[in-house]
């Protein structure tokens, strides 16, 4: 220092800068992870302008931090509130709390209306004053419509007329529809899931099987007999399928059904119909082609034994005064049989008593006279005998 002219005296000033340069660091450690979050990331300072903005930011808005900073926030989103309150809320929870999350409308730029998912931070200076705000942001809009569509499909299966459930791969319900608890005389939900199915149906071993098939093929469709909660049955067609996730891994099982015992019974009735159109036919064949009253009664006798679908019988004719009637005609009785060959007077009980089929009686006249048989002395009742 001699060496230096006109020098006598040299002051030096240091300052600890460490706590700086942890802070720097730190920013920067912080300014890294926020560039490298899924989500976007916006500091926004007390007037609306930007300051900060991540990369996940810059694609989501179409834009770069360097064309951002300084911009206002409006020039690149503005905000439409889904529910009229909601602006309200978002400013009282930050005064209030300092931070708020809720669901908007962001505008972009371009005109593109998305769902963000929004968290909003004050950020205080050491006096405690907000100087700025930091908002974390996440399209959702992919989700919301996704919910929209699982929402519809909801309503239109629980308000669809077909019966709907869907059971889990053990067997057990774990949902329902109305039509479902209708078609099983039940009233809630609560009634029904978490039994087995096999309590449903009629034939509760047939049902496991069918359980069974339908988890090897993953798919069954036939008409089955379901069991009401009072023990009556029902003619239903069952159509299920197994329900499977993304990878094609089982995850559940899925069923419709319709009520069809009105058409089985028609169409048994058809059936009824038919047959007794086809013996009707062939008695009245016979009938024609027969030589005598015997053969005429032998198959009348027969074909109305089929239509009623019974192993024997026999034809009483009614006699001219319209109370006695007499035995002409057997067949199919079995041996031993008790034969009654007179009935004295058809009008007494149970005969005038008994109803018939579609809920009419017997009387005089439902059984048609024969002159033949009437104007045979030896073939009527005498004038005496047992009742």
């Amino acid at each position: 220092m001699n060496n230096i002219p006109h020098l006598s005296i040299l002051l030096g000033i240091s300052r600890d800068v460490t706590g700086r340069k942890q802070a720097e660091r730190q920013l920067q450690f912080q300014a890294r992870v926020l560039s490298q979050v899924d989500d976007a990331v916006i500091a926004i300072d007390t007037g609306g302008r930007i300051t900060y903005m991540n990369r996940a930011a810059e694609r989501l808005y179409d834009t770069s931090w360097s064309e951002a900073l300084g911009r206002l926030d409006s020039e690149l989103f503005t905000y439409q509130w889904i529910n009229p309150d909601d602006e309200r809320n978002a400013w009282d929870a930050l005064r209030s709390s300092g931070t708020w999350r809720g669901v908007v409308l962001h505008r972009k730029k371009g005109g593109e209306v998305i769902f963000v998912d929004e968290t909003v931070s004050t950020l205080n200076d050491a006096d405690g004053r907000s100087t700025r705000m930091l908002c974390s942001l996440r399209d959702v809009t992919a989700q919301r419509r996704a919910e929209k569509e699982l929402r519809i499909k909801d309503m239109a299966i629980a308000s669809s007329p077909s019966a709907f459930t869907i059971p889990g791969l053990n067997g057990r319900l774990t949902y329902v529809n109305q039509a479902f608890l209708s078609m099983w005389d039940y009233t809630s939900p609560s009634e029904v899931v978490g039994k087995p199915v096999k309590e449903l149906w009629h034939d509760g071993k047939e049902a496991m099987t069918i359980l069974q098939t339908l988890l090897e093929t993953g798919r069954y469709t036939g008409e089955r007999v379901g069991r009401r909660r009072d023990g009556s049955t029902f003619y239903t067609m069952f159509s299920g399928n197994v329900v499977t996730n993304d990878a094609g891994v089982p995850i559940g099982l899925a069923a419709s059904l319709t009520d069809i015992t009105d058409q089985k019974q028609a169409e048994a009735e058809v059936q009824a119909h038919n047959r007794a159109l086809s013996v009707l036919n062939q008695i009245i064949g016979v009938s024609t082609s027969a030589t005598d009253i015997d053969e005429v009664l032998e198959s009348v006798l027969a074909g109305t034994l089929t239509l009623l679908d019974l192993a024997g019988g026999g034809i009483y004719l009614i006699e001219p005064g319209k109370q006695r009637a007499r035995l002409v005609c057997t067949q199919g009785l079995p041996e031993g049989f008790p034969k009654q060959p007179c009935i004295p007077d058809i009008t007494l009980a149970p005969y005038a008593a008994s109803p018939l089929p579609g809920g009419g009686r017997w009387n005089t006249a439902s059984v048609r006279q024969h002159p033949d048989y009437s104007a045979r002395e030896d073939r009527r009742c005498p004038e005496r005998g047992p009742a």
